[in-house]
């Protein structure tokens, strides 16, 4: 079993302006807190969630929440709601189909929103900021923050599919002479770019969306005694009864906040390096 970044360090969902109050700090972050998280914290239940194998052509993996105690080299078996993946991933299409014009000085030290990327596959609102275009980088790669940074279309609300967003961009003139890396972001075969250009720099932008397409079931766990933990595939024409340590909605909203921790920039150990292909390692 690979630990899987979902455990909340014991401040997480507790943590918040009133500190004194963990409880009202619980409630108030419920949506974007997976009830499991709400459990261990508040109610002292410890859980661990880790990644489970299969071969099941449905999902690519499961996540399954671990009881904290369980030690590794115990043989054990039990029902529980586990998290199905089959994540996909593709060039989002936008409407900013011309350049975007913008007067902001990037430069100025101040976070400002430069444009709005609707992504017409995803049904998502992308911010793009001027945080985004780094003076000491000609080019950069970053996951975009689910609770403030994307929006659901429809609702204006944080997304609560799973969804993690990629910004790409390239600058492509008045690019910094004092870049500490001087990276080329290879986009040959992107097609859904725009650019976004001001007075003094141009710059070519794609945008990748991730989804998890994560399906809550109610399965039969096992850990097999030497750290192998395994999802059961369902008893032949029937469901297992709801276990309700996660809850869907709340779960996949986490999921995209737990994203959040692939990647802050990529820089030159991430991109192309004059003509060196370097796979990104976040």
């Amino acid at each position: 079993m690979t630990p899987f970044g979902l455990c909340v360090a014991h401040s997480g969902v507790s943590s918040g302006t009133y500190i004194e109050a963990p409880a009202f700090n619980a409630s108030s972050n419920a949506d974007t807190a997976a009830s499991i998280m709400w459990a261990e914290m508040e109610l002292g239940v410890q859980y661990l969630f880790g990644m489970a194998n299969t071969s099941e052509p449905d999902y690519t993996s499961f996540i399954v929440p671990v009881p904290l105690n369980l030690s590794t080299t115990t043989s054990a078996r039990w029902l529980s709601d586990v998290i199905g993946i089959n994540p996909t991933c593709s060039w989002a299409s936008t409407n900013l189909t011309s350049p975007v014009q913008i007067s902001t000085n990037s430069s100025s030290g101040l976070d400002q929103a430069l444009a709005t990327a609707y992504l017409l596959d995803f049904n998502l609102d992308v911010q793009v900021l001027s945080d985004d275009l780094q003076d000491d980088v000609t080019a950069f790669a970053t996951v975009k923050d689910p609770t403030s940074a994307v929006t659901n279309h429809t609702t204006n609300a944080p997304p609560v599919d799973g969804s993690t967003v990629f910004l790409l961009g390239q600058c492509q003139s008045g690019c910094s002479p004092y870049a500490s890396f001087d990276i080329t972001l290879d986009m040959t075969g992107v097609y859904n770019t725009f650019t976004i250009a001001s007075a003094n720099q141009t710059w070519t932008m794609a945008i990748l969306a991730c989804l998890p397409n994560i399906k809550i079931e109610t399965r039969e766990v096992r850990n097999d005694g030497h750290g192998l933990f395994s999802v059961q595939p369902l008893p032949a024409g029937r469901q297992l009864t709801r276990q309700g340590n996660l809850n869907p909605i709340q779960t996949t909203a986490l999921f995209s906040i737990a994203t959040m921790s692939l990647t802050s920039k990529c820089r030159s150990t991430s991109c192309t390096e004059r003509g060196r292909s370097k796979a990104c390692r976040g």
